[in-house]
């Protein structure tokens, strides 16, 4: 049996929330358990939004015992310190994995068993940890893009490599006899036959809001660190050319579902 702990960050996500939610809170496969620590609150350099109708949502969640906890804060926090008030719960709760999520993120239930069967077969492997790849929607919820493979997933304790706190993002750091290691120095592989569908560049004014806050935390203010941009005059979203030649990276394909 195998105890996932998912690290959930939902802000201003009414929408996405529930179908978020609903895989990992009704998966039952009689073996393995999942525990649901969420983080509702502004991310610095992100816009402010009224979340109130989030938080209703998650504390329906815990009062019916469907998530552990909820973490909120009345300032904005850097990404990786708000992560870490979920992680610190999970670590507690020692969960044998630690899954990074964000609400609008969804996957399938085929999917969480074929992550927990995979974690199973990999747990006596060198692998620290884990990498996922996305259906990244784009421009519609028909379309999608390939590429997207964040680091998401994390053995808490390991063949003495222990599971610390976050530093930047996604980022974190293990301790290991007496030294502080970074994850990218330590063994890792993509989870196969898994790829959750990531609700991203689809929706006008949620994306409009990402490609703001991306010129602010990755651009400084620069609007060419963005792979996106807003078209005013024809009120969409588009590919930033821009970006492609500062960065050297080809478009990605648009696949159909």
């Amino acid at each position: 049996m195998l105890k996932l702990g998912v690290l959930l960050c939902a802000y201003d996500c009414e929408d996405l929330l529930a179908k978020c939610l609903s895989p990992w809170i009704n998966y039952n496969d009689n073996q393995n358990k999942i525990i649901i620590s969420a983080v509702s609150t502004q991310f610095e350099d992100f816009e402010f939004a009224n979340n109130l109708k989030t938080l209703e949502i998650l504390d329906k969640y815990k009062s019916e015992n469907k998530i552990d906890s909820i973490f909120i804060s009345n300032i904005p926090l850097k990404e990786h310190a708000a992560r870490n008030l979920s992680l610190n719960r999970l670590l507690k709760l020692k969960c044998d994995v630690v899954l990074i999520w964000d609400s609008d993120e969804i996957i399938s239930k085929e999917d969480i068993g074929n992550l927990f069967n995979f974690l199973e077969n990999d747990k006596n492997s060198a692998n620290i940890w884990y990498r996922i790849n996305y259906k990244n929607l784009t421009f519609d919820n028909n379309h999608y893009t390939l590429g997207f493979d964040p680091a998401r997933l994390f053995w808490t304790n390991k063949d003495n490599y222990e599971l610390q706190y976050l530093f930047y993002d996604n980022d974190c750091l293990f301790y290991y006899l007496g030294d502080i290691i970074s994850y990218l120095n330590l063994p890792f592989k993509h989870v196969p036959n898994c790829m959750p569908v990531h609700h991203s560049w689809n929706n006008l004014e949620r994306s409009k809001k990402k490609i703001d806050y991306q010129i602010k935390h990755f651009g400084h203010g620069n609007s060419n660190y963005c792979s996106f941009k807003f078209n005013q005059e024809k009120n969409c979203i588009e590919f930033n050319d821009e970006y492609f030649l500062l960065t050297g990276e080809n478009k990605p394909d648009i696949f159909e579902f």
